[in-house]
């Protein structure tokens, strides 16, 4: 497995990778206690490469510009397309989401 982004809170930590989908682990078990996936078999189609969190929701930035938001129960996604190319970083506030890409753009 290739890591490629990772995001701590005060009690888990959200690792994406190159090849599989988003994980939540427990800070103090260390296990896995959540997968993030978008379809039945568990897999992103495309690697995560950025990922931030708030109160309710973990977002994903993709290696194919799409930015998705979790809720961190697991029970639900959406995907915006917001880069042509991949996800540098992303960022989130109370009141919005900012994401940058490898073309320099930049998504408020």
């Amino acid at each position: 497995v290739v890591l490629k982004s990772l995001c701590v809170s005060s009690t888990h930590v959200f690792i994406g990778s190159k090849e599989g989908p988003l994980s939540m682990w427990d800070r103090s078990s260390a296990r896995c206690v959540r997968v993030f996936a978008r379809d039945a078999e568990g897999m992103h189609p495309m690697m995560t490469t950025a990922i931030c969190l708030n109160a309710t929701h973990v977002f994903t930035g993709m290696g194919d510009g799409a930015i998705v938001s979790w809720a961190l129960t697991g029970e639900s996604w959406d995907q915006f397309q917001g880069h042509p190319r991949k996800v540098e970083d992303i960022a989130v506030n109370c009141t919005c989401l900012i994401s940058a890409a490898r073309d320099g753009s930049v998504r408020i």
